[in-house]
């Protein structure tokens, strides 16, 4: 470990102060009892996903991990360092689709703004062409009638 960065070997020692307390809590509480299944959980690492919305916690899965003789295998410090590192680049990545959907979401609220003009606009040219339609129209009446008048006269 002589290879480790002083808050690598910090967090090291936290973790394995935490796990020892939790251990030694389950331990004395385990033989308190004298149960032998409790005795076994203490050799399992759990880890528990859960996704957390609002106020609302939903448990995604657990995954057990047994202790082994051959752990030389896997380096955990390895493996938490490549999730967080995978976490930071998804989050990143959804930081980024963040801005993409505000982006499209501001275009459309753009669109709906000129679709609205344009469906004003469109009221708007409508009225003007019924009216001047209607005005067309009693000016032919007026005409018709006048005909007809100068008509009845002659």
């Amino acid at each position: 470990m002589n290879d480790s960065t002083p808050l690598q070997r910090l967090w090291l020692r936290t973790l394995a102060l935490t796990l020892i307390v939790d251990r030694l809590r389950l331990l004395v509480a385990c033989l308190l009892v004298n149960d032998l299944a409790c005795l076994e959980a203490l050799w399992l690492l759990s880890i528990t996903f859960s996704n957390r919305v609002e106020d609302i916690t939903q448990r995604l899965g657990t995954i057990d991990l047994p202790q082994t003789d051959d752990t030389d295998d896997v380096n955990l410090f390895e493996w938490a360092l490549q999730a967080i590192e995978k976490r930071d680049g998804l989050g990143d990545e959804v930081t980024s689709l963040r801005r993409q959907i505000k982006g499209k979401d501001e275009v459309v609220a753009s669109l709906q703004n000129q679709i609205d003009e344009l469906v004003e606009a469109k009221a708007e040219h409508e009225t003007q062409m019924l009216a001047k339609f209607t005005l067309l129209l009693n000016e032919k009446k007026l005409k018709i009638r006048n005909g007809g008048k100068r008509s009845k006269r002659g």
